[in-house]
């Protein structure tokens, strides 16, 4: 055979396995290519800060979560800002009537961006702006919640102002106008008004009824700041409630806004005017009075008590009214919520410090960014 033909036939038989296999190789070079990225891509997990309970009446810790699924009817968000409220450090502390054992991350409260929503849910959309409700884990970067949960916020309402803004406001419109039957001109008396629910009432009394305010609260720095608001305020640890009150309105008010209880319970029952409605909000004292049905009697007064948060069963459409209603009054320009304080999520011990000093006037607001 000659080198010509050796050659040749050299070519010819290496070339179609190369001419075919080459293709070949290179296609399975991107299939494991594809692959390996579909492997990275199953096994990437994202992760967000949140503050955990690891351990009842001990400071919490700052720890990662791997995010979950939204579930059908579900929105994930984004969170910029959860309030922070008494009842959390109870909870982190074991006395809350609610017990949850650690490990927990605490916080009902929330505002932030909705970034994710599930198939079945349909009136909220990625971008929105919302603050909303949850059973806990709201001191975390990112929040899974029910859509119903969620509420759209105005765009000139702050972030920090929406994370306290729904239960304080909601609650006080229930009591002063459905459950108070608040008119023009009456006058109310509101106990722990430098609290958040206590700083709404005086807001929607003052700002959107017209009544003339009496506000009690705990020190003169907070009575000033309430003097500032338009009311006449008394210092609960240096005055009697019943005096003050009586001195300038000798029948006394028409409503009673009460979050404290024990003593100052019978004060403000004894400061009521004939035909008087006591509305009774909370025991921040953890004293839960005794009320003298004799004397609802003979003055005609009547005494009732406020759980906004039964109402999302009891009554969702009236719910739902306190809702709609504190947002249109601040969208009119009527309401200014108030926010004490803000802290890092990082700081959320200095800012259970805070509350427990009773420092603050208002919501306290843990910040994620």
């Amino acid at each position: 055979m000659s080198l010509r033909v050796a050659n040749l036939a050299t070519k010819m038989i290496r070339c179609p396995p190369e001419v075919i296999l080459r293709p070949l190789a290179r296609g399975d070079h991107v299939q494991r290519r594809l692959l390996t990225q579909e492997n990275v891509a199953s096994t990437m997990k994202r992760f967000y800060r949140t503050a955990v309970c690891t351990e009842l009446k001990k400071p919490m810790i700052i720890s990662q979560k791997e995010s979950e699924d939204v579930d059908l009817d579900q929105v994930r968000i984004k969170v910029e800002a959860a309030a922070v409220n008494f009842g959390d450090i109870l909870t982190v502390e074991g006395t809350y009537q609610e017990k949850i054992e650690p490990p927990f991350t605490p916080g009902n409260e929330f505002s932030g961006i909705v970034t994710e929503v599930g198939p079945e849910a349909k009136r909220i959309k990625p971008g929105t702006r919302v603050c909303g409700m949850s059973y806990g884990n709201a001191y975390a970067e990112e929040i899974i919640v029910n859509e119903g949960a969620v509420f759209e916020i105005p765009d000139e309402m702050s972030y920090a102002s929406a994370a306290g803004f729904v239960v304080s406001y909601a609650t006080a419109i229930l009591a002063l106008e459905k459950k108070g039957r608040i008119k023009r001109g009456e006058s109310i008396l509101i106990t722990a008004a430098a609290g958040a629910v206590g700083l709404a009432a005086l807001d929607l009394a003052k700002n959107v009824y017209g009544a003339e305010v009496f506000c009690a609260a705990g020190g003169e720095e907070k009575c000033q700041f309430l003097r500032q608001k338009g009311s006449t305020a008394i210092d609960y640890k240096k005055e009697n409630i019943r005096t003050i009150v009586k001195s300038i309105k000798p029948r006394g008010v028409d409503l009673v806004f009460e979050v404290v209880g024990g003593d100052v319970f019978k004060d403000c029952f004894r400061s009521m005017a004939p035909d008087g409605r006591l509305l009774i909000i909370g025991f921040a004292s953890g004293k839960h009075p005794m009320i003298p049905a004799n004397h609802t009697l003979v003055k005609n007064v009547s005494v009732i008590g406020i759980y906004w948060g039964s109402y999302r069963g009891i009554d969702p459409q009236l719910f739902m009214w306190t809702i709609t209603e504190v947002f249109k009054h601040f969208k009119a320009g009527k309401l200014k919520p108030h926010v004490d304080k803000t802290f890092k999520l990082e700081q959320v011990n200095e800012a259970f410090e805070y509350i427990r000093a009773r420092k603050n006037i208002g919501k306290v607001v843990l910040e994620m960014t």
